[in-house]
């Protein structure tokens, strides 16, 4: 739990459970019409929240409440780093409801992820990125530690007819599933990372 502050309901983050799902799914679909314009399918969206709920070998998503109402997320995945042999963490589909911001709900999500992370050991760094036209979340997560990393951010898109060929092309044995996949767009994010902390 966070610290109680006077005036303000107390802050307590938890990891989600598949009841969450319909919160979750609610709060991503906000938070992508907010940060980027889009809209969500609604049942691609349910789908996904339980997905990542139940998915704990690949990531940790964590909820806040304030009075037993959901009104905050956060989600860690891990990626594999065999430089550095472990794991790097990625803060993503961070959000609080908006009639429960400026309540330290946010700050109380972060310091639970570093703290999770903290404890285990097998992780090298945490990291997240960020719309680079989300000036405020930017200044927020350099105030709170966080660099700019020298890195580009590529996504290439999958569509449905592409995939299916590449998988036909793999099955006859026909050259690498991927020797035809190229990088089709540059993702406007901006890489961060945690800065370590001199013990």
């Amino acid at each position: 739990a966070s610290p109680q502050v006077p005036g303000r309901v107390p802050v307590r983050i938890r990891l989600a459970r598949p009841k969450d799902a319909a919160a979750v799914a609610a709060m991503n679909r906000a938070l992508a019409l907010e940060t980027e314009g889009k809209r969500l399918d609604p049942s691609t969206a349910r789908r996904g929240a339980a997905r990542a709920i139940r998915s704990r070998a690949l990531c940790r998503f964590f909820v806040a409440t304030q009075g037993g109402r959901v009104v905050g997320q956060t989600m860690i995945t891990f990626e594999v780093t065999d430089w550095e042999d472990g794991l790097l963490a990625w803060l993503q589909s961070v959000y609080v409801v908006p009639r429960s911001r400026n309540q330290g709900v946010f700050r109380a999500l972060l310091d639970h992820v570093r703290a999770y992370v903290g404890r285990m050991p097998e992780v090298r760094a945490l990291r997240l990125y960020v719309e680079r036209g989300n000036r405020s979340a930017i200044a927020r997560y350099e105030r709170l530690g966080f660099e700019e990393l020298p890195f580009f951010l590529f996504g290439a898109s999958l569509a449905e007819e592409s995939v299916s060929g590449l998988r036909a092309e793999s099955s006859s044995g026909a050259g690498s599933p991927f020797s035809r996949v190229k990088a089709r767009s540059v993702s406007p994010r901006r890489p961060l990372r945690s800065k370590r902390r001199s013990s």
